[in-house]
């Protein structure tokens, strides 16, 4: 199942620590920055991937 990771602020723009991502190597893709609208992006990502899929 395709999982895109999500975090509602930059990651790089805050900690160290939080540069690395443990989910991120696989995942279908991520997002980072965008608030609450990264979850609709998410979305519509796996769709477009889904019917790209036979």
């Amino acid at each position: 199942v395709p999982v895109v990771e999500v975090h509602i602020s930059n990651l790089l723009s805050r900690e160290t620590f939080r540069h690395t991502s443990l989910l991120g190597g696989v995942c279908a893709g991520s997002l980072m920055g965008f608030g609450l609208d990264g979850y609709r992006m998410a979305i519509d990502h796996l769709i477009r991937r889904a019917a790209r899929t036979p």
